[in-house]
């Protein structure tokens, strides 16, 4: 797998030391609950409420001209889990869908339970949106996040069966060796499909582990909530399509005053050379294309994938690295391994 260099705290610092030192103060305060209108130009501009929320839209997020209206709402209960900001706000016009991401900051609740896992969820017309991607400052009581589309913004600690707390490499998973090619039973597995990571319809049964150099370098880590999508078809001996698995890791640094978020996903295409086996329980793919990305940079190899299953249930193992910078300014090597559940279609 080819390697680039990706920053631990991708959001806002350069180390997880700098990360803690860093504060950040509010720009709003709890004077005022009137909606606000702002015409956002082509270069971007912040739509903000004194009653805890800010909007910034970068430059093209939305056309020129747009006007953009912040509008205080009672919290309501969610789905997503348990609502820890004083009220949701409206970002309309409800349902558009951003050119760049808005980063988000949401004034939390005074002494929320588990605040360090706060995210920042969507409702849009379309439906919920839910982003583990978020840090936190629990000094300022802040929570900043990204939304990619317009909608009714709330703060939100996840369910706990959102919230997958990440374990030590190589304690639950075991390191499989490439498999020996097996016979074919042409026509038993159909396709492998990938459908959990929503109100609902949570990822049971996906193990997620972490190098166990980065677990002693923070107080605590988790993912929240992971999404698996995507299909793998399966014709004979040959396959297409692709899975992805959307992990994002949170981390509570030592002092317990600050989390952030470590982005992670890996996406498992089957090429033309792809070959299946499949026989006991088990399916082989060889010469599957995996693309691991974090933030902006990604790295990508060639493997050959086991399947396991039983019944109409799946779990496929996927893994992938990236350099991190840690306390001490040097790069560590990262992995991140998961077990991941499937739907086997026959």
């Amino acid at each position: 797998m080819t390697h680039r260099s990706i920053a631990l705290a991708v959001l806002a610092c350069a180390s997880l030391a700098a990360c803690e030192r860093a504060g950040q103060s509010l720009p709003f305060d709890s004077a005022s609950q009137e909606p606000v209108t702002r015409t956002v130009p082509a270069s971007g501009g912040t739509v903000s409420s004194a009653a805890g929320a800010s909007v910034e839209l970068p430059a093209g997020a939305v056309p020129a001209g747009t006007a953009v209206t912040l509008t205080p709402t009672a919290a309501q209960p969610s789905a997503s889990g348990t609502v820890v900001s004083p009220y949701a706000f409206q970002i309309e016009p409800a349902g558009l869908a951003l050119q760049s991401p808005a980063a988000v900051d949401l004034r939390l609740n005074g002494g929320a339970a588990d605040a360090w896992l706060a995210s920042v969820v969507v409702s849009t017309p379309a439906g919920v949106v839910e982003n583990g991607d978020a840090s936190v400052d629990l000094n300022t009581g802040l929570l900043h996040g990204k939304i990619s589309t317009l909608g009714t913004v709330s703060a939100v600690v996840p369910d706990p069966a959102a919230v997958l707390r990440a374990r030590p490499l190589g304690s639950t998973l075991a390191a499989s060796a490439t498999p020996a090619p097996r016979a074919a039973a042409v026509g038993a597995t159909r396709a492998l499909r990938g459908d959990c990571g929503r109100p609902g319809k949570r990822c049971s049964g996906l193990v997620v582990e972490v190098s166990e150099r980065l677990l002693n370098l923070v107080d605590t880590a988790a993912v929240l909530y992971p999404q698996v999508a995507g299909q793998i078809t399966i014709n004979g001996q040959t396959a297409s399509g692709s899975l992805v698995l959307v992990s994002p890791l949170r981390v509570r640094l030592g002092a317990r005053t600050t989390a952030t978020t470590i982005p992670s996903q890996i996406t498992a295409t089957a090429t033309p050379q792809t070959l299946v086996w499949e026989a006991d329980g088990r399916i082989t793919l060889s010469n599957v294309r995996v693309v691991g990305r974090s933030g902006q940079e990604q790295g990508e190899t060639m493997a050959t994938l086991t399947v396991e299953y039983q019944g109409a249930q799946a779990w496929i193992r996927l893994q992938h690295q990236f350099e991190a910078v840690v306390e001490t300014g040097n790069r560590e090597m990262v992995t991140v391994a998961a077990q991941v559940p499937l739907d086997r279609v026959q």
